[in-house]
């Protein structure tokens, strides 16, 4: 029987299996039958030269490819993208290369031949090393297996074969200086290189000596070594190939690159050494030449080349001919610096009489409102020649503060850079009247709100009405704007008429506190206000629920509002103590403060791993800076207070739990008995065990540098309880405004001034002329007060309430115990006037605000100025007093009888256009005056 079978394959090797069913007795057998396909690409092989180490070509990917050459087989490779590179020995010209590309199945599909052909292409020029006269090979690198040749001129001096990495070394005889060298370089092939010329050169010694003979300095126009005015030429390389590095006795006269600055007029020339370092290679030697470099000759240069203030923009451009300048500033800058700069160096400069150095900042100079004049004055070097250039400053007034605010109904202090006020008046008072005092009469008014009536004017008082007040807030709104027309304060009057008032309830009480962490101590009673609780380090953040007695009384906790009975925010807690402050506010206002401390305790120390014998733990620093500090035992801490004391405690300081505390002292008169000067706040420094620290413990204090007078240094000392004396602490080391000691142990500290005194003249720079000349210098004499260490007085300056109570002690040296002083700015009275001020307490000369204030900071104005002179004299306060001032109804009630008494003592006299001027700033050179006309009563026995 006969069938016929159709197949389908792809290109390549296909391999069928064909089995045929017998019928029975029949002895047919299953064939296999392959069918092969030829390759698609054709063999492509790229010419062979004697100098090629690899063929190349294309062929179908997939396939081998084979080299033969005869017998033997060069190499192999199976193609990977068409293409085939195959390394092979070096070949001889006219050698036969055969190649075939198999398929991968072992078909045959494509052979090609290739003849070797001969090398044309030359190598490299060779690379040569450096040949000296001293050489017999010429070394480097050619192409490998090339024959390098070496000549001089036509001859030829020797050949060598490089080798397989292209080093050759061709021997040589010695050859002379200057001779040059050709080397080339031949292949196999008979193919010759550019050449490479090298010239065979001397020894680094002979090249050193020679380029010495022939160094020499380059001096520019007629400069020679016996005089130099100008920079001068020092070469940097000599001949020869050598390198030269110079060296200059007098760097500031003649540098190492050849610049000069000649010496200033006066200071004579100056001889230079100039020291050459030639070198070549590993062989160096020097050589000095000695020249005169000429001094300056005398400038007279009297020009600026420039003219800056630290305020304000010229009206003119800066030019040397123009000698007058102006410019305006507003009225805030109340003092100027000049920075002049002279267009020669050796000019000298003063401003306003005053030595400044040429480019630098003048002192601040004092401006009044209005037109100021200020010289500087340029004098040559020559000393004969002389400019002054003059600067006119207009300072422009923008005081937009009223000196007066009074009303007719209820209460007001008035202060005047405070905006905000608010009257009080019972509900049966309907209306008002308020006046304000300008400060300036070209101020400009404009008020807002209430409904008023006209206004009348008397000079620089405006009175205005309010005819119906409503019941509750008044809102009045009155706009000072300055005569620059450009500052401007509103302040806001609210007057509040009360309607009829019902009976509140005064219960401010709370009924419960709790907290999400920890435990009260002691158990909660209404009727205590204090408590304390501690919590785990591990806790840091609680929250506190308070119930109050009274429903219709408010809370707050921290100052943020909270509902009674309703947890608070969530409260973050430091390392150590964290006071929480509760305030209770009755329905009548009746105020009452709980306070919870909660104690976070200290973090674990961090432990290094390791085996038995690894290191002790590493303990982080503890820092705190409330002044209150924890430490574990062996851990290293930092605690301050303010930033005003640092204690730095060192590990192992104690062999146990160490609790800190630092707390400043308010009341320091019975620690202060000869007279101390104070130059920091007096601290006392605790800890809760009595014994030594183990190890020094830092302690670094803040100090006030202007409490020292030329002459004295600052100091530590601690109070020896036992002996009630201040001992220094010795090896006190100063930095800046701070001092640092080291000590063992913890009592009360403070920064002193010691060292006597520099006497300070009376002959001040800034008082001739003026009217309190005579007095000043009196008052210094008597010890009232002192100048500054810069000779000057600043008699104009004003005069704040903590240093006119210093002067009213130094006048009058009342005797006895101070007073304990407890207003709620205790903080801000500096250690320097504490007794003074608290002596002028105790006498009741002067006192605080309603607020519980002193405000030592605060100028002191004429009129409390008058109420303090007129208590001295034992004269009662009082408001029924006429004084006949101009300005009377200017005058507070409060101080009218003072100042009727003081001007009736001859102690306080008018101002001009007969105005007392009550709001007006005291100052020095007025404080003196009138402390003087004090003393000199007291003196007399008059009150």
């Amino acid at each position: 029987m006969k069938s016929t079978l159709r197949m389908h394959w792809l290109d390549g090797v296909t391999t069928f299996q064909i089995a045929a069913g017998a019928f029975k007795d029949s002895n047919g057998q299953p064939i296999n039958l392959s069918v092969s396909s030829p390759l698609t690409m054709p063999l492509e092989v790229n010419p062979v030269a004697t100098n090629d180490t690899v063929i190349t070509g294309t062929a179908e990917a997939g396939s081998r490819v084979t080299v033969s050459a005869g017998a033997g087989i060069l190499g192999t490779a199976v193609v990977i993208d068409g293409t085939f590179a195959i390394p092979i020995a070096v070949q001889t010209v006219g050698k036969t290369l055969t190649i075939i590309a198999k398929h991968v199945a072992n078909n045959v599909s494509l052979t090609a031949t290739v003849t070797v052909t001969a090398d044309n292409t030359a190598p490299a020029a060779p690379l040569v090393n450096k040949v000296n006269i001293e050489d017999t090979f010429v070394t480097g690198s050619a192409e490998a297996g090339s024959t390098v040749k070496v000549k001089a001129g036509g001859s030829l001096l020797g050949t060598a074969l490089a080798a397989v990495g292209g080093a050759y070394s061709v021997p040589i005889a010695a050859q002379a200086a200057s001779t040059q060298l050709t080397i080339t370089a031949t292949d196999a092939g008979l193919n010759e290189s550019l050449p490479t010329r090298v010239i065979v050169e001397q020894t680094d010694t002979q090249a050193v000596t020679a380029a010495i003979q022939a160094l020499a300095i380059i001096y520019a126009g007629s400069d020679g070594a016996a005089r130099v005015t100008q920079a001068v030429g020092l070469p940097a390389t000599g001949i020869n190939g050598t390198t030269v590095v110079w060296a200059s006795d007098h760097t500031a006269i003649n540098t190492t690159t050849g610049r000069v600055t000649r010496p200033s007029h006066g200071a004579g020339n100056t001889t230079v050494t100039l020291t050459a370092t030639i070198s070549k290679g590993a062989v160096s030697e020097t050589k000095a030449f000695t020249l005169i470099v000429a001094a300056e000759a005398a400038n007279n240069n009297a020009d600026l080349s420039g003219l800056r203030v630290s305020s304000g923009a010229w009206n003119e451009t800066l030019d040397v001919s123009v000698t007058n300048y102006t410019l305006s500033i507003p009225n805030s800058i109340a003092r100027l610096t000049v920075t002049p700069t002279a267009a020669a160096g050796t000019a000298s400069v003063k401003v306003n009489g005053v030595i400044v150095t040429s480019g630098e900042t003048s002192a601040a100079i004092p401006l009044h409102v209005g037109t100021n004049t200020l010289f500087v004055d340029v004098t040559a070097q020559d000393g004969t020649t002389t400019k002054t250039y003059m600067i006119h400053v207009t300072r422009v007034s923008n005081d937009a503060l009223l000196s007066g605010l009074t009303v007719d109904q209820g209460t007001l202090m008035f202060e005047p850079s405070e905006l905000a006020y608010r009257v009080d008046v019972a509900s049966t008072v309907a209306s008002l009247v308020w006046t304000v005092t300008k400060a300036n009469p070209n101020q400009t008014l404009t008020v807002t709100g209430v409904t008023y009536s006209a206004t009348s004017v008397t000079g620089n008082v405006y009175a205005y009405t309010v005819p119906s007040l409503n019941v509750g807030a008044n809102l009045i709104n009155i706009q000072v704007t300055a005569e620059d027309g450009l500052a401007t304060n509103t302040y806001q009057l609210t007057v509040n008429r009360a309607p009829v008032v019902p009976v509140f309830s005064s219960n401010a009480d709370l009924s419960a506190v709790l907290l999400s962490s920890g435990v009260l101590s002691p158990i909660f009673a209404s009727g205590t206000t204090t408590y304390t609780s501690s919590v785990g380090n591990d806790i840091s953040r609680l929250t506190l629920t308070a119930s109050v007695y009274d429903a219709k009384a408010t809370m707050t906790v921290n100052d943020i509002s909270t509902a009674s009975g309703l947890a608070s925010g969530a409260i973050s807690l430091r390392v150590g103590p964290n006071p929480i402050t509760l305030v209770v506010t009755a329905q009548d206002g009746s105020i009452k403060t709980y306070i919870v401390t909660v104690t976070r305790g200290d973090s674990s120390p961090v432990v290094v791993p390791g085996d038995n014998n690894s290191t002790p733990p590493i303990h982080p620093t503890v820092t705190s800076t409330d002044g209150n500090l924890t430490l574990a035992m062996g851990q290293t801490g930092e605690v301050s207070l303010n930033q005003e004391v640092i204690i730095s405690i060192p590990a192992d300081a104690s062999a146990k739990e160490l609790k800190i505390t630092i707390d400043k002292v308010l009341d320091t008169q019975q620690l202060l008995k000869d007279k101390e000067v104070l130059a920091s706040p007096i601290f006392e420094i605790l800890k809760n065990f009595t014994e030594n620290f183990s190890k020094p413990v830092t302690l670094t204090f803040v100090f006030d540098k202007a409490s020292l007078q030329r002459g004295q240094t600052a100091a530590v000392f601690y109070y020896d309880e036992a002996h009630k004396v201040w001992v220094e602490v010795p090896g006190g080391t100063i930095n800046g405004d701070q001092i640092t000691v080291v000590v063992n142990h913890f009592t009360k500290y403070a920064v002193f001034a010691v060292g006597q005194a520099a006497v300070v003249p009376t002959n001040f720079s800034d008082i001739a002329g003026h009217w309190g000349e005579v007095r000043i210098k009196q008052a210094v004499e008597d010890g009232i007060v002192s100048g500054y260490p810069d000779g000057t007085f600043k008699p104009n300056r004003t005069v704040t309430r903590a240093e006119f109570a210093v002067m009213l002690m130094n006048t009058l040296k009342p005797q006895g115990e101070s007073a304990k002083l407890n207003f709620t700015d205790g903080a801000d009275i500096g250690a320097w006037a504490q007794q003074a001020i608290s002596l002028a307490v105790r006498e009741g000369w002067m006192n605080g605000y309603d607020d519980g204030s002193f405000r030592p900071n605060t100028e002191i104005t004429r009129a409390e100025m008058a109420v303090v002179i007129a208590g001295s004299l034992g004269q009662p306060v009082g408001a029924n007093a006429a004084t006949h001032f101009a300005d009377d109804t200017d005058i507070p009630f409060w101080a009218k009888s003072s100042v009727a008494a003081v001007l009736q003592a001859g102690i306080i006299q008018g101002k001009d256009a007969g105005q007392f001027a009550p709001q007006d700033r005291a100052t020095r050179a007025e404080a003196v005056t009138v402390l003087l006309k004090l003393k000199s009563q007291k003196s007399n026995g008059s009150q």
